[in-house]
C-alpha cells in the first residue's frame, strides 16, 4: 500500500510493475497484493496517472521472499581432540553454510545441550574453560529471515584437568621398618 497521490485534475488510476514486467492497473486503490514470489530479491514500481494521461514518476520497493530454511553448519574442533585432553577450551570451526534465499546472518550455539545462545555473525568460537569430563557443542544458522537450519553436527570433548589421588601407603617388601 501507499499514500494517495495528488494532482489538479484528478487521479485516474494507479499502476504497478513487478521485476520490469508489464504495468498492471488497480484502478483507485492504494494497494495489492501479489500472489507468491519465488525466493529471492524482488522490485515493485508504483506510477500515478492523473485524469489528463499524464503519467507520473514512479515509486519503488524491493522485497526478499525467502521460505527456504538456510542450510546446516558443519562444525570442526581444532584443540582439544576426539581423546580425553588436559586442553579445556576448545576451539570450534564452520564456514557460510550459504542460504537460498536471504542469507546467512547469524549462528546460534548449544553448549552441554542447554539454551541456545546467539553467537552474531562469526565463523568459529573459542570455549571459556571448561570443567573435567565431556562437553557437547552444536550450531545452526539463521537467515535474514529468521529462520533457523538444523543442528550441526555434534562435536564432543574430554576434559581432565583433575589430579590423580596421592597413593595411601607405601611399603617395601624388603625393608618393613620405615
Amino acid at each position: 500500500s501507499w499514500s494517495a497521490a495528488s494532482d489538479t485534475n484528478g487521479i485516474g488510476k494507479y499502476e504497478y510493475q513487478l521485476d520490469y514486467s508489464t504495468w498492471v492497473s488497480v484502478g483507485s486503490s492504494t494497494n495489492f497484493s501479489l500472489s507468491n514470489q519465488p525466493d529471492g530479491a524482488h522490485i515493485i514500481y508504483v506510477r500515478a496517472t492523473d485524469v489528463p494521461g499524464n503519467i507520473g514518476n514512479a515509486s519503488n520497493v524491493s522485497i526478499y521472499v525467502d521460505k527456504t530454511l538456510p542450510n546446516t553448519p558443519i562444525i570442526k574442533e581444532w584443540h582439544s581432540g576426539i581423546n580425553w585432553t588436559q586442553h579445556d577450551t576448545p576451539y570450534l570451526s564452520w564456514t557460510d553454510p550459504g542460504d537460498q534465499g536471504s542469507g546467512i546472518t547469524r549462528f546460534a550455539i548449544s553448549v552441554d545441550s542447554g539454551a541456545e545462545s546467539d553467537l552474531g555473525y562469526v565463523l568459529n568460537y573459542h570455549s571459556a574453560q571448561l570443567s573435567t569430563g565431556s562437553h557437547s557443542f552444536k550450531i545452526k544458522s539463521y537467515d535474514a529471515s529468521n529462520q533457523s537450519s538444523n543442528w550441526s553436527n555434534t562435536i564432543i570433548v574430554y576434559i581432565d584437568t583433575s589430579l590423580p589421588a596421592v597413593p595411601a601407603s607405601l611399603t617395601s617388601p624388603t625393608h618393613s621398618n620405615s
